[in-house]
């Protein structure tokens, strides 16, 4: 997936826990309401329905994915 201002990226499904990987993992989920966990060990949950909903545009979404990502617990 690409927004008119990043590099695409990939998106995949993956198995909730595969392995200990803590320290290297660079996995994010989202749930059945819309909010993004960048750590599944975390209660930290970034809203993106919302935004969403009010229509933010695809460059938007990615700033607020890319700002979770940065943010994320290591």
């Amino acid at each position: 997936y690409a927004g008119r201002s990043y590099p695409a990226g990939s998106v995949g499904i993956i198995a909730s826990v595969t392995a200990p990987f803590c320290s290297d993992c660079d996995r994010t989920r989202i749930t059945a309401d819309g909010r993004l966990m960048t750590c599944l060990f975390s209660t930290t949950e970034t809203d993106l329905r919302g935004p969403m909903r009010t229509g933010a545009d695809d460059d938007e979404l990615i700033r607020i994915w890319a700002r979770a990502t940065w943010l994320k617990p290591r």
